[in-house]
């Protein structure tokens, strides 16, 4: 069967994909320092999804002089790159990037921005361009701050992610369907809290 990998590489900061064909390796530059309209990635910021069909979804960070996220995805023979964020909603911590299942799969985007010095949660979504749903107010009405804290994932219809706040709970679940905020979905159990952001 095929296989799927993603990587970075340090020395000439580029995001790598990779597939296997059952008997050999397909290694391709998706973008970096120097590469088509690429600048230097961050080497810790990296997800990929495949889609059944074989078809990859990347997520990654351009690290500039004020970071950038970023979507590629390959058709054919070609790359198809996008900005997601945008300068009033830029990234600043974790990613995490899902696909919604059904007849069109549509890939989401959970990350951290700043809004002015408070972290906070947004979800962008992917139909013919991408649209960013900042979350300007916590879910848990943290006044410092809200940072994602791992994958997420579709449970039926909803985008569920987890995150940590600067209240109790610290460590919770989020819930998303829609718009500019998400549902406290509450604290599973058992669920380290390791704040190391």
């Amino acid at each position: 069967g095929n296989a799927h990998i993603a990587f970075t590489t340090s020395t000439h900061p580029s995001v790598m994909y990779g597939r296997f064909n059952g008997s050999a390796w397909t290694i391709e530059v998706v973008d970096g320092l120097g590469f088509n309209v690429g600048g230097r990635v961050d080497d810790t910021q990296l997800r990929l999804q495949v889609e059944a069909n074989g078809t990859p979804h990347l997520l990654y960070v351009r690290a500039l002089a004020s970071n950038q996220l970023w979507y590629a995805t390959k058709s054919g023979t070609t790359w198809t790159r996008e900005r997601v964020d945008t300068d009033t909603s830029r990234v600043s911590g974790r990613i995490a990037l899902a696909l919604k299942p059904g007849t069109m799969v549509q890939p989401h985007v959970v990350y951290t921005w700043t809004a002015g010095s408070q972290d906070r949660l947004a979800v962008a979504v992917r139909a013919s361009a991408w649209t960013v749903n900042a979350f300007s107010t916590t879910l848990t009405g943290a006044s410092s701050y809200e940072r994602l804290q791992g994958d997420a994932a579709f449970v039926g219809a909803n985008l569920v992610f987890p995150f940590i706040a600067s209240v109790a709970p610290s460590a919770a679940l989020a819930s998303w369907t829609t718009g500019t905020t998400a549902a406290f979905v509450g604290v599973p159990s058992p669920l380290v809290d390791t704040q190391d952001m």
